[in-house]
């Protein structure tokens, strides 16, 4: 038991490391994608210019990624340009449904204007439905960064659930072994018994 109990802990250790290993992945690619763009916004002339291209700009499986660009208007920002959404575009976030953000079911832009304000940019965790599925949220991560020459918010965001599936998938995996190795050590400890009895 005692054998057991340690390689669980290593375990435990092991999968903790694994899991900051995969977030720090995910939060510098977003960063990377925003902070590259908002480079290019910032070599831009007019606002118009530099909305055309965040709006152009993709990244990701089957090009699904996309940026956004809100206000740091209060209480509640106002969307500049949403390319998935268009819809959007000009509204006031006060939805509720945009309730889900920091674990708090703080509105998600107050939450992106509160983060870049208190630092420039930052990541906001939320919960959020996937395209085609209904009535159920997933973790989502999104970075944001001010953009002072308009006074813009430039973000996008990822899924992270993956991270929690990948962990276990990779739990099961070591406590299927670890079952197969504690049966093989009672049968080789059975078998030795017996023979000594015999």
């Amino acid at each position: 038991i005692l054998f057991v109990n340690s390689i669980k802990a290593r375990e435990q250790k092991e999968l903790s490391s694994t899991r900051a290993l995969m977030m720090s992945e995910k939060k510098e690619k977003l960063q990377d994608i925003v902070d590259s763009a908002c480079a290019i916004v910032e070599q831009t002339e007019s606002p118009e210019d530099a909305m055309a291209i965040i709006k152009s700009i993709r990244y990701g499986k089957n090009d699904s990624g996309y940026l956004w660009i809100n206000n740091t208007d209060k209480p509640f920002s106002t969307m500049i340009m949403h390319p998935i959404a268009p819809q959007l575009d000009g509204k006031k976030l006060d939805n509720p449904k945009y309730n889900c953000a920091m674990g708090k079911q703080q509105n998600l832009f107050s939450a992106m204007v509160e983060t870049v304000e208190n630092g420039g940019d930052g990541f906001v965790p939320y919960d959020w439905p996937k395209p085609g599925i209904k009535d159920q949220l997933f973790p989502k991560l999104s970075y944001v960064k001010l953009v002072k020459k308009w006074n813009w918010i430039i973000g996008t965001g990822i899924y992270i659930d993956d991270i929690d599936q990948t962990m276990a998938d990779i739990e099961a995996e070591i406590d299927k072994e670890i079952t197969s190795q504690v049966l093989k050590m009672i049968g080789i400890i059975v078998f030795i018994s017996l023979m000594i009895i015999a």
